[in-house]
């Protein structure tokens, strides 16, 4: 029997920055979750490491401004958000962020975000990777515990390097596999894991999202059309089938 809606159907998803970031992968989730049906249903904070009113440049070449900074209080108000979101970038300006080190902001809030209890939160949490933005997730070790993830093609071999290298408590790491998106569950926290592939995978995912949400906010039943009208808005041919869902009832 279909849930009923929420009475106060709102999510809030913050998307964090850094240098050289790709464009389209910011861009196009942006685009699906804020022009879905009912695009108030979803709101998006953009974060970076660069200081507030200041420009994060793209590897393209595009100067975007985030509405905060990525510190410490943005840190300990990452429970405020529902879903994050980690773009990525190209190989080079991937291997320049984890040469920052691991303990930086950037990283320590998608640890924390990744370990908020949240079985019983009114929204379930979804951690959202695009692109090789999953390298990251991956060289944190997030994706042992939900055994599958994806990113662009050319980085499979390096995201599995990193879950192995990674591998959980019980000498587990997660397999990576070839398809546009991957839904692989939740985690121990009850946080749902999407990683999607390149670049343009990111939009397949953001509508898989949008889903998701739909379903949960609007009502269940309501998330395919959502999903559907969102596309169409966009002009955007959904892959749907081309990703892999881990949970049976989706």
């Amino acid at each position: 029997m279909p849930s009923p809606p929420l009475q106060d159907p709102h999510s809030n998803a913050l998307l964090i920055l850094f240098p050289g970031f790709n464009t389209l992968d910011v861009n196009g989730p942006l685009e699906v979750l804020r022009k879905s049906g009912r695009s108030t249903i979803i709101s998006i904070t953009i974060a970076s490491e660069s200081p507030v009113n200041t420009a994060t440049i793209s590897i393209e070449g595009a100067q975007l401004v985030a509405n905060t900074c990525i510190d410490k209080d943005l840190i300990n108000r990452v429970a405020e958000f529902d879903t994050l979101i980690v773009p990525g970038a190209g190989p080079d300006e991937i291997a320049v962020q984890l040469q920052k080190g691991l303990d930086i902001p950037f990283f320590q809030i998608i640890t924390a975000f990744a370990s908020l209890e949240s079985h019983s939160a009114p929204i379930p949490r979804i951690l959202l990777s695009i692109c090789t933005g999953a390298v990251f997730v991956g060289s944190l070790g997030l994706f042992n515990d939900v055994k599958f993830c994806t990113t662009h093609w050319a980085a499979y071999a390096q995201l599995q390097a990193a879950n192995d290298k990674t591998a959980n408590s019980k000498g587990k790491s997660a397999k990576v596999l070839q398809a546009r998106f991957v839904d692989a569950g939740v985690n121990e926290y009850g946080i749902r894991v999407i990683s999607s592939g390149g670049i343009s995978c990111g939009m397949d995912a953001s509508l898989h999202v949008v889903r998701l949400r739909a379903d949960l906010l609007l009502g269940n039943g309501k998330g395919n059309q959502e999903a559907k009208q969102t596309a169409e808005l966009l002009d955007y041919a959904w892959r749907r089938t081309e990703g892999v869902v881990m949970d049976a009832s989706y």
